[in-house]
C-alpha cells in the first residue's frame, strides 16, 4: 500500500469516527467548539495525536488588533486551528495513534484506533471544561503552549481581555528591549507587538464627546423658523375648529 493510498483510507476512517463524536475534520486535524473554546485534535499521518485548546476570543481580539480580515469575509472557524494568523493554543494531552507499519492496517482497524483516540479526547475535553467553565477568565499555562510561544501572544491576549493592559505592555517592552520581535510582521517593518501597543494607546484615549450644543447662529435660521411655522399651522387649525 502506498503512502497516498494509506492516507486516503486513514482520513476516511478518522472522518467516520470524528463525526460520531461531534468533531469536524479539515486535512490533518479535527476540531469542535464548546462553551467559548475551540478544541483541536491534530492527527498527523503517523505517530501521536495531540489535543489543544484556546478561547475563541484569542483570535477575535488578535484579528481586531492587527486589522486582519477587516475588509474580507469572516474567516472559517478552522483557520483558528492551524492558520499562520492564529494565536497558539495550549496542549491538553497526546494519544498514541497510527504507527508507520501501514500494511498491517485495514479500514476497520483504523476506525477502532481513532475511536479510542476520540474517546480519550472527549474525556479530556469534559475534564477541561469542568476545571475551566468560563472561557472569559481562562489564562493559559505557558509551559503547555505550542507554536510561537516565545511571543507570549496567548498570555497577552488573556491580559488584554481582562483589561490588564499595563501588564501586557510590560511584557512587550521587556521583549523588545531584548531585541525580540513578534512573528507577525508588517511590510513597514513593524510587528504584532507594535500593533498591540498602538491598540492599547488608542484604548486609553478618551472618546470624543459629540456636543449637543447648537450654535446660536444656527438656532434662528435652522430650528427657530421651522418651529414657528409649525406652531402657526397648529394655531390656525385650532382657530378654525373653535370658530365652527
Amino acid at each position: 500500500m502506498t503512502k497516498k493510498e494509506f492516507q486516503k483510507i486513514n482520513d476516511a476512517a478518522r472522518r467516520i469516527v470524528s463525526k460520531k463524536y461531534g468533531w469536524l475534520q479539515n486535512s490533518y486535524f479535527n476540531w469542535k467548539v464548546e462553551d467559548g473554546y475551540i478544541f483541536t485534535l491534530f492527527c498527523y499521518l503517523y505517530g501521536e495525536a495531540s489535543l489543544e485548546v484556546k478561547p475563541l476570543y484569542f483570535d477575535d481580539l488578535w484579528w481586531e488588533i492587527t486589522g486582519m480580515f477587516r475588509n474580507e469575509k469572516k474567516p472559517p472557524m478552522s483557520l483558528r486551528c492551524n492558520g499562520c494568523a492564529a494565536i497558539c493554543a495550549q496542549k491538553i494531552a497526546t494519544y498514541n495513534a497510527v504507527e508507520h507499519d501501514t500494511d498491517r492496517y485495514v479500514t476497520e482497524g483504523l476506525e477502532e484506533i481513532w475511536d479510542g483516540v476520540f474517546k480519550k479526547a472527549e474525556t479530556n475535553v469534559r475534564q477541561f471544561l469542568k476545571e475551566n467553565p468560563d472561557a472569559n477568565t481562562f489564562f493559559p499555562d505557558e509551559s503547555k503552549t505550542q507554536a510561537f510561544s516565545n511571543d507570549r501572544l496567548d498570555y497577552i491576549m488573556a491580559l488584554l481581555h481582562s483589561n490588564r493592559d499595563e501588564e501586557a505592555i510590560a511584557i512587550i517592552t521587556e521583549a523588545k528591549s531584548k531585541g525580540h520581535k513578534c512573528y507577525f510582521r508588517y511590510l513597514n517593518g513593524e510587528d504584532g507587538y507594535d500593533a498591540i501597543l498602538a491598540w492599547c494607546k488608542k484604548r486609553k484615549e478618551p472618546k470624543n464627546n459629540i456636543s449637543t450644543d447648537i450654535p446660536k447662529d444656527n438656532c434662528s435660521s435652522n430650528i427657530a423658523a421651522p418651529n414657528k411655522s409649525l406652531f402657526k399651522k397648529i394655531r390656525d387649525k385650532l382657530e378654525k375648529i373653535f370658530k365652527k
